[in-house]
Formats: C-alpha cells, structure tokens, sequence
C-alpha cells in the first residue's frame, strides 16, 4: 500500500531541499531521490497535523537527542562524499533547536579557525563525551572519519533507547518513592504531634517504638530545614569531586566493586568498547589477552 513519505535531501549545490513522494517503501523513495541526484537526509511519513498535542517534557534528554541528530546527520553526509565543513554547516541548517544550532555553528566556526573536528567538539564537553572526541580524534588521523561517524551513530542511538528504557522503568518507582517520603514528613510533622499531647503524662509507660517515633517526630520538627540544607551541600560537594581526576578514579573503583551493581556496569562497559572499536582492533585485543592469558597460565 503506498504512503506518502517526506524528505530532506541535499542537492550537488549542497542546498536542502525537501518536499514528498508516494511510494509503497522509504527506501524505494530514497533510490529515487539517489536517481534524481540528491543525497537522502531524512524519509519518514508524513505526520496528519492534530487540534491540540502535548508532549511530556523530556527530562533533560534532549542533549543527547541532539548529539544523536548530529552524528546521524554528519554521518549520512559524509558517508555520501560531503565535504567536512559543508556538512556540518548543511547540520545546522536542520537543526531545529536554535540553542543548538548555535553549537553547530560555533564547532563550525571553531573547524574553519584551523583547528581540528575533534578539538572544536572538545569546546563543547557538556554535549560530547571523552569517547566521543577521542573517536573524533583517531578518525581524523586514520582518515576514516566516515566510519567512525557510522559506529558513533549506532552507538548514540543504543545508549539513547537504553537510556529511555530505564528511565521510563524508574518513573513509577520513583514516584512511589517521593509520596512516600512526603507522607512520612507530613505525619512525622503535623500529625503525630497531635497525638503527642496523650502520651505527657510523666507516670505514663510509653512503648519503645512509640518513644523512637516521638523522638524522630521532634528531630524532624526541629531539624528539618538545617538537615536538608546540609544534605543539600553534602550532594552538590559529593558532585564536585567526582568531577575531579581523584574523584572520578575512587567512584568508578567503588561502583565497580559493588555485588550486583558493578557486574552489570562491567559488562556494559565491555559491551559499549566492543561496540566502538574496529572488529581488526577486536581480533587482535582477544588475541593478545588470550595469549598473554597462556603466558600466566
């Protein structure tokens, strides 16, 4: 059954164009746009317009949406023989958030200075990871920058739905936790105060798990401002230093070590630098620790 699909593509001037064919598939639609001379950026169908649509918002995913959107883009036009400078500045021109474009635009700018790709990305290192740049990096000394934009795209692209998968997965929990925790403060602050009155009498023998839920019921009356306060300082102080070299070290080291936790962060390290390296770089990492595992052995 055919569909209407939309494009953008990039014609030999290096201008986009975009527009809308019928075809029964997007890939029958991107040979022709090929046939017509155009380079395929983008064929999807067309979205029927609503009265009224809202979003949630995203959480703060939408950085790594956009790094995803770039290093798609960056490598279809490579892939497709654009130069390097053209096809970022064809990248800004579909991007759509201008917070964004202007960091399109800024690594352009930075590239044209005369520095390279990999240090322009580097200005940027709330966006681009040290993998990411050190990719960028080893790319552009092997000539083969096309590739590594291909591996970076599916890498992005796994991390992004794996990411959306466990967010998605701690929102309910999550939830849960907060009403919980509000409703433990508002009795602890407001309700068992009410009932604290009946238990004045000195002669009265109050039960031990009474007493306990009294005292707490006074510490959090009293101290509940100086504590999160402090708790306040305590995370933002915490956040700081593993930002550090030091830090960094002793909190990968920690997580690593962890029962459960640090099985699953190992694997999916592993799997993230199988996922990066060149299957050549593969072959011979498997060979020299199985060889130098021989060696011990």
């Amino acid at each position: 059954m055919a569909s209407t699909y939309f494009f953008r593509a990039v014609a030999s001037d290096g201008k986009v164009r975009t527009g809308s064919f019928t075809a029964d598939t997007d890939k029958l639609v991107a040979q022709e746009l090929k046939r017509q001379g155009l380079i395929p950026v983008y064929v999807g169908l067309e979205q029927k317009k609503q009265g009224l649509n809202f979003k949630i918002p995203a959480m703060g995913g939408g950085v790594r949406k956009d790094v995803l959107f770039f290093t798609q883009e960056l490598s279809t036009l490579l892939n497709a023989g654009v130069p390097l400078d053209r096809a970022i500045g064809i990248t800004a021109e579909l991007t759509e958030r201008s917070d964004f474009k202007s960091l399109v635009l800024d690594i352009l700018r930075i590239l044209k200075g005369g520095k390279s790709l990999a240090d322009s990305l580097a200005v940027h290192p709330s966006h681009f990871s040290e993998l990411y740049i050190n990719m960028v990096r080893a790319g552009e000394a092997s000539g083969s920058l096309a590739q590594i934009f291909e591996r970076l795209a599916e890498f992005e692209r796994t991390r992004d739905d794996l990411r959306g998968y466990i967010i998605s997965s701690l929102i309910y929990p999550g939830l849960l936790t907060v009403v919980g925790l509000g409703s433990v403060f508002v009795l602890l602050n407001f309700v068992v105060p009410k009932f604290a009155l009946i238990f004045s009498d000195p002669r009265m023998v109050i039960p031990t798990p009474t007493l306990i839920m009294l005292e707490v019921s006074k510490f959090v009356q009293n101290w509940w401002l100086p504590s999160g306060i402090a708790l306040a300082i305590a995370a933002v102080a915490f956040v700081s230093y593993i930002r550090t070299v030091d830090g960094r070290l002793w909190w990968d080291t920690f997580r690593l070590k962890l029962p459960v936790l640090g099985d699953a962060l190992r694997k999916a390290e592993t799997a993230r630098f199988a996922r990066a390296c060149p299957p050549w770089f593969l072959r011979v990492f498997l060979w020299c620790s199985a060889s130098g595992f021989r060696a011990v052995s």
